[in-house]
């Protein structure tokens, strides 16, 4: 028990240092377990006839009681992205594609931009990254037509860089780094990422592994939709945690 204590302490600790990442959820979640797994067992521990039916009842609530608390708990991650200890110094902005509908962006796609605009007109100094690949039967990139809504709501295309190789939210987060430190010669080492609510958090801690300092801003979500995708968002985060490596 004292040991599951110490990596939530650690995990807890570390994130708060130096933001959540992938390693502190796992520190933080290998903690539950042990504690977890300590007072279940001292639960059952009066019952000294372990019949098999009993250790597979002990098994069945031991894995429920992990699988009620990790979700809890990373849905309080996501909840809480983009809250603290954001410093807004980079002078690139990500926007990873949502979906298109020919040559208009989704609904969740257009949050992500309305937010991108406001933030991009009151830091005239800002680049914007749109970073989204052309998908089958559609007539032009995400990342084409999050360029052409930009422009239309009078951001200059002087600012926005396109990226339009990516398919999913590691690609959109590495393929935009390597495009940026092509296109002007320099290490980008820091980024904004704006996206919606529910992805916040996966979003920040896949540029972290890959060597960014990553800050965000969320795009708010409507509670129906935000409920759908945050629960997605569980199963998504313990993916790329095992197979989302650049």
């Amino acid at each position: 028990m004292i040991l599951g204590v110490i990596l939530i302490a650690a995990s807890l600790g570390g994130a708060v240092l130096t933001g959540v990442g992938f390693e502190w959820l796992a520190l933080l979640l290998v903690g539950y377990v042990v504690t977890a797994t300590f007072y279940t067992q001292k639960l059952f521990s009066r019952y000294q006839n372990k019949t098999f039916l009993r250790t597979l009842f002990l098994t069945l609530l031991l894995s429920i009681v992990i699988f009620i608390g990790s979700f809890m708990m990373v849905q309080v991650l996501i909840a809480s992205a983009g809250r603290y200890n954001q410093h807004y110094t980079s002078n690139y902005l990500l926007v990873p594609g949502a979906g298109i509908i020919r040559k208009e962006p989704s609904f969740t796609l257009a949050g992500r931009l309305d937010t991108a605009i406001h933030y991009l007109n009151n830091n005239p100094e800002t680049k914007v990254i749109v970073s989204g690949g052309l998908s089958d039967g559609q007539l032009a990139s995400e990342a084409q037509v999050m360029a052409w809504y930009l422009e239309k709501y009078k951001i200059s295309s002087d600012r926005i860089i396109l990226e339009e190789n990516a398919s999913n939210t590691l690609e959109n987060i590495l393929f935009s780094k390597k495009h940026v430190e092509n296109l002007y010669e320099t290490s980008l080492n820091e980024i904004i990422i704006i996206t919606s609510d529910y992805h916040l958090l996966r979003s920040q801690m896949i540029a972290r592994r890959t060597g960014m300092r990553a800050s965000g801003i969320k795009s708010t979500s409507p509670p129906d939709l935000y409920q759908q995708y945050a629960v997605r968002e569980y199963f998504a985060i313990f993916k790329s945690m095992l197979l989302d490596w650049p």
